[in-house]
């Protein structure tokens, strides 16, 4: 897992069996934002449905959380989308707005 020294971290999974990338690719964006950070994330198709974007983003959450102290999490995605928001729906991320195509998800930090 590589991190950049920028306001942008990139998380790539790679196999450990293979050295190859697992298709698998996170970014949290606004990361010297105090409080909150956005986080993306895409896999190439042939892992979809396999699991690695739920292991790969159960990885990057808590590093956000505990690691870096954000309080909240923001997800963008496609209204359209409906394998991603299923996604950050079963990582708890709550639906807070729509508009414009895009359907805007939040997950809070309990302590």
């Amino acid at each position: 897992m590589e991190v950049f020294q920028c306001p942008f971290l990139n998380f790539d999974a790679e196999s450990a069996a293979t050295s190859s990338s697992s298709g698998f690719y996170a970014e949290a964006q606004g990361i010297y934002k105090q409080e909150e950070t956005e986080i993306g994330c895409t896999i190439a198709p042939k892992y979809w449905r396999k699991g690695y974007a739920v292991e790969g983003l159960k990885a990057v959450i808590p590093f956000l959380f505990n690691t870096l102290r954000k309080k909240r999490i923001i997800a963008r995605i496609s209204i359209d989308n409906t394998g991603s928001r299923k996604l950050f729906e079963c990582l708890g991320f709550q639906l807070i707005s729509q508009n414009d195509g895009e359907a805007i998800y939040q997950l809070i930090k309990t302590d």
